[in-house]
Formats: structure tokens, C-alpha cells, sequence
């Protein structure tokens, strides 16, 4: 499979449905997959995904990301726990430092039940 002059795209969140939006892309595109599972990233790769190890808790390890790919596919879900989205914010924050780059982010919503918000409406 030929990559070269292929469109990047950035896929965030590699669980149920990430898994099977990748071979829906891998013709198209030049697929990276970021991913904070060590295990996960051998799957990847025999999908024919470029696997980014990169935690969207610890915004540290998201540095590759701004200038990876011009349309995000953020399908991450939010944390367990509290009201406030730390990993959609985390990056956002790291994606704006490619401001220009991303023409395109597609934000998925969980396909489970949101964090404890603690009875919060």
C-alpha cells in the first residue's frame, strides 16, 4: 500500500469505533493513531497505521501532534471522573500551537456513559 503524497489524518482515540473507522481510511490516507496503550500499538501497525504513543491526561507527551496531520478525528472519551473534559482541552491546547496546520477536526462523542459529575446537571 503506497502512502506517499496520501493526506495525513490524526485519528485520537483508538478503542471500538476507532478501530473501525482505520481500514475505512488506509486507502485514503496516511493514517497516525494516537494511542496510550504500549499494547495497542503492534495492532496498529498491522492495520497499516503509524502509531503515536501519547496520553491525552499528561499533555507532555502530546508535543508530536501539531504538525502531524491537517484533519483530526478526536473520538478519545472524556475522564472517568469531574465535569470538565481535561482531555479535549489538553488537546486543543497542543493542536492550537499548529494554528494554521488543522483544516479540519471531527469531534465523535463517546459512545458510553459521561464521568461522574457527582449529581451535577
Amino acid at each position: 500500500m503506497q502512502r506517499i503524497g496520501k493526506p495525513r489524518i490524526l485519528i485520537v482515540g483508538c478503542g471500538d469505533v476507532g478501530m473501525r473507522l482505520l481500514p475505512l481510511l488506509v486507502e485514503k490516507y496516511r493514517v497516525f493513531a494516537l494511542t496510550s496503550s504500549q499494547d495497542r500499538m503492534l495492532t496498529l501497525r498491522q492495520a497499516g497505521v503509524t502509531p503515536i504513543f501519547g496520553d491525552l491526561d499528561q499533555a507532555h507527551t502530546l508535543w508530536r501532534l501539531p504538525h502531524l496531520a491537517a484533519q483530526v478525528v478526536h473520538l478519545a472519551p472524556p475522564p472517568s471522573q469531574g465535569s470538565i473534559d481535561t482531555r479535549t482541552h489538553n488537546l486543543l491546547r497542543i493542536l492550537a500551537q499548529g494554528s494554521g496546520f488543522i483544516r479540519q477536526l471531527v469531534y465523535i462523542s463517546t459512545t458510553g456513559v459521561y464521568g461522574d459529575c457527582q449529581g451535577a446537571t
